[in-house]
């Protein structure tokens, strides 16, 4: 009853003052209240506040704002009891605590506010004692958090606590140590006493804390600044040393954090090395001068690149940006000063950066090419050195397949942009001021005229320095456009050529698109022509590319070109004469007209008619044929595009609307086809291709319509009509294919009315059902979207009509569909139909619209989404779950959530779908035949896709403890469906609560530090997986029973095992999880065994085994749970302590204690394994740390004490091994040979246990007899030996030690049946020989070579005949010491390896292959046979693997190359300096010649074989074939996408012509083969130009043809080049010639080839092969055919390159 009256009067108090509703009041209102109720009202109101903003962002609106705002008014009052509760400690920690929870689910600015105003409490607070507790308890919580001892998901804000604190000084320095103290204090509870003082010490300790955070990628920036900010106020703190101390301090902290985390060295750099090296110039500058003195820049690239040469270039670069580092000055300028402004700085050795640029490791190339190109002054100039560099290894950077390391490229090429800008803008005014300046001068000042003429002429070669450079820069990067290129150079290239553009290079503006200049900002003082028809060609042939990110970038940069350059009359040239002239336009007019014919009569004329625009209507025209004749998807993007560029470039809003009307006219004539006959249309009338179109041109169609001009109305009428159309469209479109995409099984299904037709089959089908939906969907939701622009009035009807539409279609379809690719598309525009529905513009077109009701057209547009929600429920209830689960309907659920709106709203949704989940499944359908029908599945699937939605979910955060329970409650249900579901939804929730974790964090589980799971927050959380471990602890007997049991218990030791339990109830956890060990399934048991380690203490290992040991006989499955953890626990505690002399002798100590020598059969075989293994693990780390061989153990301990009295560990455990005697490795040997299962897990633990007490004792026959033995009774066994002996012996073994374990695997390989058995034999046999020094190696040169006689081996077993390939490489060097047969051996064991490298082989194969050839090329006697050419198979075989399409081959390959050249390179690199050694050593060497002219031509055979093969290479077929144009839907993908063929024929034709010229001349040598190719390939070539119009996605775009097409041009030149070493003139040459027939052929041949290319648009990029300027090429044309080549330059004056000229 009192507490009834209470409440009244509280209720009467509230209604007789009621507080006001305007927060700006509610001080004044608490002021005016008696001061006996100031205090409760205040809090109350701020719990209020509190709880209100404690929500998420959706819900919470503004309230954290009116939290802060509420407390300063309050801290700011003149009543002492508002402001005494706004300063007490409670306030101050709730506001701690709700920051520390939302800051990161709520990251907006009022959550700083919130950090702020904290701040400000504990600075201001008048009661020091109440600071100080605040302070501390913030400083335990926030250090608890660091150092794992809280939950993790708090260590981001906890570290913005820190820095906000230390940086506003309400914390100080001192402050943070005492903390520390105090906290290391209470977790040792070891009597350590805190200190009030700051240490060294507990610096180090903090900090090396706080280091461990650097790594991980979204705490670095917060932990980083924390860092900055406290070096920042230990420096500034009184008392407390010298700046230069400090800057010790930091510099040996930066150390050993980076010693002990070396992954974290990125985020250093940008988090700690930028700023402080800003802060603290002069401690930056002697931590430089010091990592420069401990090793030289410039010995980097002569040794392997350690940590400490990593941390100096990353130093190097943050301080080069910082202007701590600067270039060697090239030129002074007149007006500047030679000394820098910002002080004393380090000057920059560019010659040992440069060297870099080509190491095999991408951190240190990236790090050397920011070095580079970098600068603190964007206008200082690059040396012409530097320039030299960059253009000989910047490809290097474009081809790495890392994406993370092409974005750093394109960051650092940005930065060259910028700086080449700067640079030229300051050199172009200098030059102008200097030359007015000599302009001016009188002629009196002898001296200081010539010093300006010389300034002048420095400054000048700079200038052209810059220049070249960028005309160099600007071909190179379209040199990377080429068709043969692979994916990682088309994407770098068109980035940096989009980053060149943009920067208002080109010299024309680049049209529509151009931003303008700001006033204040540099510009280029040159300009480039850069379009023209060779870079459009390349651009547009990309348009076509398969990965759709380079048709997005090829695009964009099309769009920056001016229109006129898509016109073919605008490089016409003037001097060209008019028939010239006007049989190009005929020969384009038919190439136009025939693929208009090809399309019959609805072809792309009636869609495009700008003659203006030719090139691109040209392109449209052939690539829409194509796209119709494959259907493929690439293809139909790629034409899209095309017409967005053509929209883009329509003169006015009225073509391009005509444009629009005439793409949705054929678009409808296609539907109309597709209803009337789905094969048809199917074969020829792909829809998908117009769908894309209009989705690219419609994007912005309605932004671009002015809603205010009047006289626009037209337009507007014109477009809602169009968009009704396509709605349609789409609606038709879906009923023609829905059946296929529908069916349960849509891979599988063909519509009744095409099972007769042979032209169409599945695959075809579902392609085309699947990209019409696909596409279709796609241009709904952009037409969605245009509906939130501003429409002019009058068409609201419209507006509503069409988004009503368009969501209710894709509804329809999310509901239905079947096929998941599908789905997944139209997901995207039903969720955003729904987020629309919230929007403020939509609605008011809602409110505007005639047909509207208007007493609810404000919510109308929600209603729609009611209706959704609505229907969403019905499907749940209605629709029968198949095979693809729930299909869409969990993705209609989460759409609807997606909107965020009221009603419905996500808070009712969830529980609805709770509700519908717990629906008791009736009798009626528990039975098999119903099981279809259950909506409690496609609940539990909705509310999983929520759970799993990044924009749903962090939504949900309310409802994760129901959910929970739910799951929970489903493990219980007797239908397996919903149990299955359950379970899924449970994993889900898991996979929430922790968050993303890493493949080893997963493995790893809890640390024991910090649950990763805050269940305080989630109070049902721990309740329910409490409540689950407890049921399910007991075992029943009834198998139906048990699976049940182990169903649910799984899930919950799983999330135990890897987010740990709170410190109160572990013991409880601990219990409970302890009885799982007693399961009778082996999961459970081994779960509960990792959980049950990791809920363990480390630091109290030996008592957890001791109480575990007690209670191993209980049961049998007991005995082997216990076994189990005491495993998992010793592996633990292994790890932590790896090489600590203590720590060993504790595990020797559990060992003797717990691990009995004798061995017998336990309770079952299953508990022997367990126990046998556990007690293996310390026999392996003692023999690992004892370093063992097969000497005697006297003499290894005996020397290790003479030499090394302080090596405690090797003579702790060379005490403990004499704990062991002869007689028990006999008696173990006897149990293995007398055990009863070999096929056993306890029989393998044996086998080991055995050969560990074997070399314990040393008794080295019983090593072999016992590995012998497992081979002969178990391959499983037999591993388990071999991988044993691999442990005891470890990597590091002596001469005795090879030999023995040669002599025993060389058993195990003649003795073995098992392939497998043999192939890891042979691996460590290979591993082995590679240890073994050439001369140990011809000392078991017969061994070797009769064990390879077994070979016939591989035959049997694929991972036989790897391992045999991978020991080639030593046998075959064993071949080469012999004096006779070797050099025929060597060629052949070469040949092999080629054809083991071909790209058809498996990539173990390769990688065994180029394994073989390090073995052999890495021994001295290889060095010795240089130039012969037996090596020459190998070696090109070597060549191939440097070009194989894995990254791991090609860097294996690499160190290959090292090992000959004694260069560590990247591939690429490697592979250059791999052709110009060869180029060296076999410059006469014939058959090198044939080897290379094959690789021209392209012939399959090398050279090394019967010579008369390679002369019947038939040159026509293989053209022409490569010529033929691919129709089929899905593209063969080439096996090697890293090869560039183009290029590859480029660099064997250079070395072609650098070999001696007696080579050449031989009569059936490689000349005659060359000229022989250009003969046949020219007339191929002519007879394709005359009967095929080429021009961009011509015959020649094609990556084969285009390869073709570059053999021929290559081996003309070849020959010219040839013909004009001969003699004066190039007709003399070939009059003279043995050749003279076919040389007089090709002359003529290449005059007809030169006039048809030019006649008929043959690609640019070939042609200048031929023609380009400053070429010895061009230069022996012209002399050859003058007047031709004559033509053809001053027609296309670019062939000659990309020129920059001054402005």
């Amino acid at each position: 009853m009192a507490l009834a009256s209470d409440e009244q009067r509280d209720g009467d108090f509230q209604r007789a003052d009621e507080p006001p509703s305007d927060d700006r009041l509610l001080v004044k209102w608490l002021e005016g209240q008696s001061e006996s109720s100031q205090t409760a009202c205040a809090e109350r109101k701020v719990q209020e506040l509190l709880e209100n903003a404690s929500q998420p962002r959706h819900a919470s609106g503004n309230a954290c704002i009116k939290l802060c705002y509420f407390i300063e008014q309050c801290r700011g009052s003149s009543c002492s009891p508002i402001r005494d509760v706004v300063f007490s400690k409670s306030i101050a920690l709730r506001l701690f605590y709700f920051y520390i929870e939302w800051s990161e689910k709520n990251q907006n600015r009022s959550m700083r506010q919130v950090l702020e105003l904290l701040s400000s409490l504990i600075a201001r607070n008048p009661n020091s004692e109440v600071s100080g507790a605040i302070k501390s308890s913030i400083l335990l919580k926030t250090l608890s958090v660091i150092t794992h001892d809280s939950i993790q998901p708090a260590v981001k804000p906890s570290f913005k606590v820190l820095e906000c604190f230390l940086g506003k000084t309400s914390i100080s320095p001192n402050e943070i140590c005492v903390g520390w103290n105090a906290y290391t204090a209470q977790k040792q509870k070891d009597g350590f006493r805190s200190t009030k003082v700051m240490t060294a010490t507990a610096w180090d300790s903090l900090v090396s804390s706080v280091f461990y955070w650097l790594g991980p990628a979204d705490v670095s920036p917060a932990a980083g600044k924390f860092l900055v900010t406290l070096f920042k106020t230990l420096r500034g703190e009184p008392g407390q040393g010298t700046p230069e101390n400090h800057s010790s301090l930091w510099q040996r902290w930066i150390r050993e954090g980076i010693a002990k985390n070396p992954d974290s060295l990125e985020n250093v750099k940008n988090y700690l090395f930028t700023p402080l090296f800003k802060l603290d110039r002069a401690g930056s500058l002697a931590f430089l001068q010091d990592l420069n003195q401990q090793s030289s820049v410039s010995m980097m690239g002569s040794q392997d690149i350690d940590a400490h040469a990593m941390l100096q270039l990353a130093a190097m670069d943050a301080g080069k940006k910082s202007g701590l580092i600067e270039e060697p000055s090239n030129i002074t300028f007149s007006q500047k000063k030679s000394k820098s402004k910002n002080g004393e700085t380090i000057l920059l050795d560019e010659q040992a950066i440069g060297a870099l640029l080509a190491n095999p490791s991408d951190t240190v190339r990236s790090l050397a090419l920011s070095v580079l190109i970098t600068s603190f002054s964007s206008t200082r100039p690059f040396s012409p050195s530097v320039l030299e560099m960059l253009k000989s290894h910047i490809g290097f950077f474009h081809s790495d397949t890392d994406a993370k390391f092409r974005n750093e490229v394109v960051s650092n090429t940005k930065h060259l942009i910028e700086r080449l800008r700067g640079t030229t803008a300051l050199l172009v005014r200098e030059l102008e001021q200097v030359s007015f300046k000599i302009a001016q001068s009188s002629g009196s000042n002898t001296t200081g005229e010539a010093d300006d003429q010389k300034l002048h002429d420095s400054i000048e070669s700079f200038v052209a320095k810059h220049q070249q450079f960028i005309e160099w820069y600007a071909d190179f990067l379209l040199s990377e456009l080429v068709p043969t290129a692979s994916y990682q150079r088309h994407i770098t290239a068109l980035r940096a050529l989009q980053l060149l553009l943009t920067s208002k290079l080109q010299g024309e503006a680049a049209w529509r698109t151009a931003a303008p200049v700001p006033a204040n900002s540099t510009v280029w003082p040159f300009e480039m022509e850069f379009f023209n028809s060779r870079s459009i060609r390349l651009l547009l042939d990309l348009l076509m590319d398969p990965f759709d990110d380079v048709r997005t970038l090829a695009m964009d940069i099309l769009t920056l070109c001016p229109p006129n350059k898509f016109s073919t009359e605008s490089y016409l040239s003037l001097n060209a004469n008019e028939n010239e002239r006007q049989n190009i336009r005929e020969d384009r007019d038919n190439t136009t007209g025939n693929c208009s014919k090809a399309m019959g009569e609805h072809s792309l004329a009636n869609l495009v008619d700008q003659e203006s625009l030719d090139l691109l209507t040209d392109f449209i025209t052939k690539a829409n044929l194509a796209s119709m004749n494959s259907g493929r998807a690439d293809y139909a993007d790629g034409v899209a595009r095309a017409f967005k560029l053509l929209h883009n470039f329509q003169s006015s809003l009225a073509n391009g609307m005509a444009m629009i009307d005439r793409l949705v006219k054929d678009l409808e004539r296609k539907v109309e086809i597709a209803e009337q006959d789905l094969a048809k249309a199917v074969l020829d009338a792909p829809v998908h291709g117009n769908f894309a179109a209009l989705s690219y041109i419609c994007e912005y169609i309605t932004s671009s319509l002015d809603p205010t001009a009047e006289d626009q109305l037209v337009y507007w009428t014109k477009w809602s009509n169009l968009q009704q159309r396509m709605v349609l469209l789409a609606s038709r479109i879906w009923a023609a294919v829905q059946e296929v995409l529908c069916n349960d099984s849509p891979e599988g299904h063909l519509p009744q009315e095409l099972d007769e037709m042979d032209a169409v089959d599945t695959k075809n089908i579902l392609s085309y059902s699947f990209r019409a939906v696909h596409e279709s969907s796609n241009l709904m939701r952009i037409l969605a979207e245009s509906h939130r622009q501003i429409w002019i009035p009058g068409f609201s009807a419209h507006v509503t009509s069409t988004f009503t539409q368009i969501g209710n279609l894709s509804f329809t379809q999310l509901s239905t569909l079947r096929h998941r690719g599908a789905f997944s598309t139209v997901a995207l525009t039903f969720s955003r139909c729904c987020q629309l529905t919230q929007n403020s513009r939509l609605k008011a077109l809602f409110l505007d619209s005639p047909d509207t009701d208007k007493s609810s057209a404000a919510t109308s547009v929600s209603d729609l989404l009611q209706q959704w929600w609505e229907g969403a429920l019905k499907c749940i209830a209605t629709q029968a779950s198949t095979t693809r689960r729930s299909a869409g309907i969990p993705v209609l659920v989460t759409g609807i959530m997606s909107a965020m709106s009221q009603t419905p709203s996500i808070d009712n949704m969830i529980p609805t779908l709770i509700s519908r989940a717990r629906v008791p499944v009736s009798s009626e359908t528990n039975s098999t035949s119903n099981l279809r029908e259950l909506p409690q599945v496609h609940a539990l699937n909705s509310i999983r896709q929520a759970f799993k939605t990044s924009s749903v979910r962090n939504q949900l955060d309310s409802s994760v403890n129901s959910c929970l329970e739910l799951a929970a409650d489903c493990f219980g249900s007797d239908v397996w469906p919903i149990k299955n579901c359950g379970l899924l939804l449970f994993q889900t929730l898991t996979d929430f609560l922790l968050g993303t974790e890493t493949k080893e964090e997963i493995e790893s589980g809890w640390g024991g530090q910090g649950t990763k799971v805050a269940f305080d927050r989630y109070p049902k959380v721990w309740s329910v997986l409490t409540s689950l471990l407890e049921s399910s602890s007991t075992t029943d007997e009834e198998s139906a029973t048990l699976a049940s049991t182990v169903e649910r218990t799984i899930p919950v030791l799983d999330i135990l095992r890897r987010a740990g339990s709170p410190e109160k109830d572990l013991p409880f956890v601990y219990e409970n999880v302890l009885r799982h060990l007693d399961s009778k399934s082996w999961h459970v048991r081994e779960l509960a065994a990792r959980t049950l380690c990791a809920l363990s203490p480390s630091y109290r290992w030996k008592d957890v085994i001791a109480e575990l040991k007690e209670r191993t006989g209980e049961s049998a499955n007991r005995s082997h749970g216990t076994w189990l953890v005491i495993g998992h626990i010793i592996a633990r505690q292994i790890g932590f302590h790896q090489s600590d002399s203590d720590s060993l002798d504790d595990l020797w100590d559990i060992f003797q204690e717990y691990f009995s020598i004798d061995i017998s059969v336990h309770d079952s075989l299953q508990v022997t394994a367990a126990y046998l293994e556990a007690g293996n693990i310390i026999m392996r780390v003692v023999l690992s740390n004892t370093g063992f061989t097969v000497s005697e153990p006297e003499e290894v301990y005996g020397s290790a004490k003479k030499v090394n009295n302080s090596n405690e560990e090797q003579l702790s455990t060379a005490k403990l091994l004499d704990t062991f005697t002869a007689e028990q490795c006999t008696k173990a040997l006897s149990a293995v040979k007398s055990w009863p299962s070999t096929n056993d897990l306890s029989f393998q633990a044996l086998v080991r246990r055995t050969i560990y007490l074997s070399a314990v004792n040393h008794r080295l026959e019983d090593l072999a007899d016992v590995l012998l033995y497992a081979v002969s009774k178990s391959s499983s066994a037999a591993l388990v030996a071999i991988e044993t002996m691999q442990n005891i012996f470890g990597t590091q073994q002596r001469k005795d030690d090879r030999l023995f374990l040669f002599y025993l695997y060389s058993e195990v390989v003649n003795s073995s049946t098992s392939p497998s058995v043999r192939a890891i034999a042979l691996n460590h046999l290979t591993g082995l020989l590679d240890l073994f020094t050439g001369g140990e190696l011809g000392a078991l040169g017969e061994n070797i070579l009769e064990l390879s006689q077994g070979s016939h081996w591989v035959l049997k077993s694929p991972e036989l005949s790897i391992a045999w390939v991978k020991f080639s490489g030593s046998q075959a060097y064993v071949v080469s010491l012999q004096a006779c047969g070797s050099d025929e051996d060597l060629r052949k064991w070469g040949l092999a390896i080629v054809d083991c490298l071909t790209d058809e082989k498996s990539y173990e194969m390769r990688e065994a292959a180029t394994s073989a050839l390090m073995s052999f090329y890495s021994r001295p006697r290889s060095i010795a046979l240089h130039g012969h050419d037996c090596l020459l198979p190998s070696l090109f075989a070597l060549y191939n693997a440097l070009n194989d399409d894995e990254e791991e081959i090609r860097m294996l390959a690499a160190s290959v190359v090292a090992a000959i050249t004694e260069k560590a390179l990247v591939p690429p690199a490697a592979a250059d300096e791999l052709v110009n050694w060869l180029t060296a050593h076999f410059n006469d060497s014939n058959l090198f010649g044939r080897i290379v002219a094959n690789r021209i031509i392209g012939s399959a055979n090398l050279g090394l074989g019967d010579e008369s093969n390679t002369s019947s290479v038939e040159v026509r077929a293989q053209i022409e074939k490569s010529f033929a144009q691919d129709t089929e839907l899905f593209a063969v993908e080439s096996q090697n996408l890293w090869i560039d063929h183009h290029g590859e024929t480029l660099r064997w034709a250079q070395v072609l012509g650098k070999l001696r010229i007696d080579v050449l001349k031989q009569r059936n040598s490689s000349l005659k083969k060359i000229v022989s190719y250009a003969v046949k390939g020219l007339e191929t070539l002519n007879t394709t130009l005359k009967t095929r119009h080429d021009g961009a996605f011509g015959w020649s775009s094609k990556p084969e043809a285009f390869t073709s097409c570059t053999r021929v041009i290559c081996c003309v030149n070849i020959t010219l080049t040839h013909l004009n070493s001969l003699g004066p003139s190039l007709d003399e040459a070939i009059a003279a010639h043995v050749l003279r027939s076919d040389l007089e052929e090709m002359k003529i041949l290449l005059d007809t080839f030169l006039y048809e290319a030019h006649r008929n648009s043959f690609n640019d990029q070939l042609l200048m092969l031929l023609v380009r300027n400053d070429t010895l090429e061009k230069k022996q044309l012209q002399e050859l055919l003058p007047e031709r080549v004559s033509l053809i330059v001053n027609a296309s004056p670019y062939l000659g390159g990309q020129r920059v000229r001054r402005k």
